[in-house]
């Protein structure tokens, strides 16, 4: 009898741990996105205008972004895209190449910050290209990368 009580104890503290342990949570694995967008200067540090994403996140909306200069000579900015789902907010860095009198290319690296709505626990890292005409005052560009969602 002395043993059997001993081997619920045993089995009942054993229990207890286990329970206290925590339960990995698992994200979603990455999947590819593609968020294209066509912009419009609306001031000396601001652009806004519509955006589309393809993949593991498919909506479309309105956008905004807001940008400075660094001492280096690139950009660093936050762009909002606005869908019907949610939100999703992108911090990014860019470097500026000039391909003609008015117009230039960027290379892009962005991280996305947070989410709203659907994209509420969203995370994701990825590069980009836009086309800058500053006669037209636009931006037009595809951010591509890949996105998980934490549960």
């Amino acid at each position: 009898m002395k043993r059997l009580s001993k081997f619920v104890t045993i089995v009942a503290v054993l229990g207890v741990v286990l329970l206290a342990l925590p339960f990995p949570v698992f994200a979603t694995p990455p999947e590819e996105v593609v968020f294209s967008f066509e912009f419009y200067f609306t001031g000396p540090d601001s652009a806004a205008g519509t955006f589309t994403a393809e993949g593991a996140i498919t909506d479309e909306g309105s956008g905004y972004e807001v940008f400075r200069y660094t001492d280096e000579g690139t950009l660093q900015g936050v762009k909002v895209l606005q869908g019907e789902d949610g939100d999703i907010t992108l911090r990014f860095n860019l470097e500026i190449i000039p391909t003609g009198p008015t117009t230039a290319e960027t290379d892009v690296h962005f991280v996305i910050q947070s989410g709203t709505g659907a994209y509420e626990n969203i995370h994701g890292v990825g590069t980009g290209a836009a086309v800058i005409d500053f006669v037209a005052g636009s931006l037009v560009g595809t951010f591509s990368g890949t996105v998980h969602i934490d549960p």
